[in-house]
């Protein structure tokens, strides 16, 4: 097959981005409770529980223990729906937004170093890439 030897050079590849402590932490952010805050910020501070299963890809029971932790510690709070107080939605709350503004600041630093050690045109190309590729294994 043509694409082996780029197939082989591309696992190797994303095996080696994994151990790197700087991707590790960017792929925290991208999971469990620090997804979960970026995405109630994306989608206006309140989601329900099924919309945020859907996209993490997750079970309700993992969105219940994920929402009990984050409750927890002060940065969302659950509001029953109110014309169906069986529903609820997860909102976030004052505290939830600054750490997610806080967390955002250090990622995009962090990338933004990694940007400017790439160039400009590398970056460029890179996101390029990315994007079609994501487009690809998306369909």
């Amino acid at each position: 097959m043509k694409n082996d030897k780029n197939a082989n050079t591309f696992l190797q590849l994303m095996s080696d981005f994994n151990r790197i402590d700087r991707s590790k932490q960017i792929q925290e952010n991208l999971k469990g409770e620090r997804y979960l805050m970026l995405y109630l910020k994306n989608h206006g501070g309140t989601a329900s529980p099924s919309e945020i299963c859907e996209s993490l890809g997750v079970t309700n029971a993992r969105i219940a223990a994920i929402t009990k932790s984050l409750e927890r510690k002060g940065y969302i709070v659950r509001v029953p729906d109110k014309v169906d107080r069986r529903r609820i939605a997860i909102s976030m709350t004052d505290a939830g937004s600054e750490f997610v503004a806080r967390r955002g600041e250090e990622i995009c630093k962090g990338l933004s170093d990694i940007f400017d050690e790439l160039g400009e045109k590398d970056t460029s190309e890179l996101l390029r890439i990315m994007k079609r590729f994501v487009e690809i294994i998306g369909k």
